[in-house]
């Protein structure tokens, strides 16, 4: 996990109650909370292991014995290697597409991406699709990040999904990544 604001602490627990062993998470803010001593990550195995979090100094050699890198949406990828680990096929994705990968295919996603009025679009587009009755979940970089939507789709995969629908804010810099999700496309 690449960038551990709201989304990726979203994603790195998304991506433990999908079944990983682990998850190694960095980001360059070194006054940010660790994973590991989070209550919310103590039930994957605190410090037994399930997570690191490396904050402040980036070792890029770390990366190269990693799955797959989800990066959080405020991170451009000329950091962290990003664009290397691309060009060398390494997995890297948006923690967009990481939580669209789990979503059951009833539940169909709206993103929005520009330079202005992003916030205001996804809003205006929740408020007319729950005014036509149909139950919406707002977020991305509106605030609600799609890994915590995902998360609870995971959890009770058996209930009917509480949304029909996903507006999702999306920045600039989950666009340059590749996605292989096709209800992203």
């Amino acid at each position: 996990m690449i960038g551990l604001g709201k989304s990726g602490r979203a994603a790195a627990r998304l991506a433990l109650a999908r079944g990983a062993a682990s998850v190694l998470a960095f980001d360059h803010n070194p006054t940010l909370g660790l994973l590991e001593k989070d209550p919310v990550f103590e039930v994957h195995g605190g410090d037994n292991g399930a997570s690191r979090t490396i904050l402040g100094q980036f070792d890029g050699e770390l990366l190269n014995n990693v799955d797959r890198v989800v990066v959080s949406p405020g991170v451009p990828l000329r950091k962290y290697g990003l664009s290397s680990l691309l060009q060398s096929g390494k997995q890297v994705m948006s923690e967009l597409d990481f939580a669209a990968e789990i979503l059951p295919k009833c539940i169909k996603i709206l993103a929005v991406t520009g330079t202005n009025g992003k916030s205001t679009v996804v809003t205006f587009a929740g408020q007319m699709l729950n005014h036509l009755g149909i139950n919406t979940f707002l977020g991305g970089n509106l605030g609600n990040p799609l890994s915590e939507a995902a998360f609870h789709c995971l959890q009770n995969p058996l209930l009917k999904p509480k949304f029909k629908v996903a507006v999702v804010e999306v920045s600039s810099y989950q666009m340059e990544i590749p996605t292989s999700n096709s209800a992203l496309l």
